[in-house]
């Protein structure tokens, strides 16, 4: 929402016919010439205040740009962002009041968005390109499209009456997410025309908004404090005579590919799950009603299996040995379904408020976390030390597919899967060529949906060769795996090959290999069968399309009553079903199986 307001244009490499090209001067110059002519073209920095309406909830909005630099702030009480970039770097403030820096995404949307604001990019500032595309019909106006380029696959139009030159909306389809922004109630400002009104229509529908400017003008430039980086609120502390350091800390290793530590929430001990790829912690609703917290806003959260419906609540303390989080923003999520797929409870996820200031330090040898001062902290020995960049609010890491150049993937210490990769890449580099491919059910925050498996030869991070690592692609869709930017996510049973130590303030990432992990195989499913509890018995999901369950006849919605003769237990399951030879024997929907285990993808 706060980086797409007043975007516009896209991309077209191929010249365009000379009568083309002069459909297309003519209608910028009735454009500029609309929007107040020379003022508009000479005019270089604004300055905007309103209100908004968003989330369900009415606050205010404020917004600086000039040549090379801007910011916005946006207070709608629980839910608070504050930005700013200049061309090389940038700032954001999180939910909970800290500072990180901002990712190259964020940076370039933002440079983009200045251009676009008046006629910079219009001159081909940055490298941009214009052209016309088909006209469309937009609120029963028929509308000129003006397109411009600055040479990747983003897509901003401007969406312009072509009798009059009005400016009626401006689309932008950036990293694959779409926005219609309609603009109304234009007001001579200094002579130039700024739309008092946005009306914003994400693909998110809790990021809609509605924005009233109840104040605007224009200027040269602004004073310097207006884009400085503010001091950071200090969300942590170290009970007295710590060092600065937690120490080791036991934690459950559940299933091999989730983290539980020992924590008090709110002075309510409970188990919280580690996850640096959740923007903020969460409760599930179930808890913060047991401890009486309330969600004081709505929110749209997006996970690998889509959006869910969030809420928002202030104040909430959270500690862990002597380590003390306090008067944290977290949202507030329906988790059940999470739970019966993940087959143990979930009361909390403590996300990257833990990892924004502190150094966290997993040895997975020791089944031991630590959480530090960045100012004590030293590598281990033969660590690799890999750029940790800022993407959509989460970190990323570099990595390459069986030898194409590196990419950027999030890293993810709360996925439980290996490897999770987006749907564009997999066809951009024809990654299901050669190889077979199967289907399975995918997703955690947002829901579960069909996605495909396949299996990676071979996944090198900092300079380690990890071989026949499983791969899920969850289709594409509005969801946290669904970029051109970002080819995909690297999960926990990657991650928990290295003793992991993350340093997101000094955007840095240490992964020192376990040469007794790195060749070790990878669990992968030799059955077919996803099944969740279901009392007594485990119910299954899904059948996978060519495994060893499909040719058993095995249906989704049967009950498993037995597995090698015993009880159904999720985790033992999991196991069982991995197994890299033999077979299974099951009690499904009342009959004896045997199970060939194999390799299906």
């Amino acid at each position: 929402m706060n980086r797409t307001t007043l975007l516009l244009l896209a991309a077209l490499a191929a010249p365009w016919p000379a009568q083309a090209a002069s459909d297309l001067d003519a209608l910028v110059a009735r454009m500029i010439e609309w929007r107040g002519g020379a003022a508009f073209e000479a005019a270089s920095a604004i300055h905007l205040e309103g209100t908004i309406e968003a989330m369900g909830q009415r606050g205010r909005i404020e917004r600086w740009i000039e040549p090379g630099r801007s910011r916005e702030r946006l207070d709608l009480g629980s839910f608070r962002q504050d930005a700013a970039f200049d061309d090389r770097q940038g700032w954001a403030l999180t939910l909970s009041g800290q500072v990180e820096d901002a990712g190259p995404a964020r940076i370039a949307a933002a440079r983009r968005a200045r251009l676009l604001e008046l006629d910079d990019a219009l001159r081909g500032a940055d490298g941009a390109r214009t052209a016309l595309a088909p006209a469309e019909q937009l609120d029963a106006h028929k509308v000129a499209v003006v397109r411009v380029s600055f040479g990747d696959a983003d897509v901003y139009d401007l969406l312009v009456d072509p009798a009059t030159g009005a400016l009626r909306a401006v689309r932008s389809r950036e990293d694959r997410r779409t926005t219609l922004t309609r603009l109304s109630d234009w007001r001579s400002v200094g002579g130039v025309r700024l739309a008092h009104r946005w009306q914003i229509d994400s693909e998110f529908e809790n990021q809609d908004a509605d924005v009233v400017v109840t104040r605007a003008e224009l200027a040269q430039r602004f004073d310097d404090a207006v884009f400085a980086r503010p001091q950071a609120r200090r969300a942590y502390s170290f009970a007295p005579g710590t060092a600065g350091t937690t120490g080791p800390i036991a934690f459950d290793f559940f299933n091999n590919n989730r983290i539980y530590i020992p924590a008090i929430v709110n002075g309510v001990e409970t188990p919280v799950l580690l996850d640096s790829g959740a923007e903020t912690s969460v409760l599930s609703a179930a808890f913060a009603g047991r401890i009486g917290v309330a969600a004081a806003s709505q929110v749209t959260a997006v996970g690998s299996g889509g959006t869910q419906d969030a809420g928002l609540a202030n104040g909430v303390e959270i500690k862990v040995g002597p380590l003390t989080l306090s008067d944290l923003t977290v949202g507030i999520i329906d988790l059940a379904g999470v739970e019966k797929q993940l087959g143990r409870p979930l009361p909390v996820i403590l996300g990257k408020e833990v990892f924004n200031e502190l150094i966290v330090d997993i040895d997975f040898d020791q089944r031991t976390i630590a959480f530090h001062d960045r100012a004590s902290f030293v590598p281990p020995a033969g660590a690799r030390r890999l750029e940790s960049l800022e993407h959509n609010g989460i970190r990323t890491i570099e990595a390459s597919v069986e030898g194409r150049p590196a990419a950027r993937f999030d890293f993810d210490i709360g996925n439980g899967s290996p490897l999770l990769l987006a749907s564009g890449y997999v066809e951009a580099e024809r990654l299901r060529d050669g190889r077979p491919v199967s289907k399975t059910l995918s997703g955690a925050i947002g829901g579960l949906r069909t996605a495909e498996t396949l299996t990676v030869r071979q996944l090198t991070i900092g300079g380690v060769a990890l071989t026949d690592v499983p791969a899920t692609v969850p289709p594409a869709g509005a969801s946290a795996v669904d970029g051109e930017r970002v080819k995909g996510n690297i999960g926990l049973p990657i991650l928990s090959r290295f003793r992991v130590a993350t340093d997101f303030a000094g955007n840095r990432v240490y992964l020192t290999p376990q040469p007794e992990r790195i060749g070790a195989p990878f669990r992968k499913d030799r059955s077919g069968i996803v099944a969740v509890r279901d009392g007594e018995a485990m119910k299954v999901t899904f059948v996978a399309p060519g495994s060893p369950a499909e040719a058993a006849g095995i249906k989704p919605g049967e009950l498993i009553t037995a597995i090698a003769g015993r009880r159904p237990d999720p985790v033992a399951w999991t196991e069982l079903r991995s197994a890299a030879t033999g077979s299974l024997a099951l009690v499904v929907g009342g009959r004896a199986l045997t199970l060939a285990l194999r390799d299906y993808f």
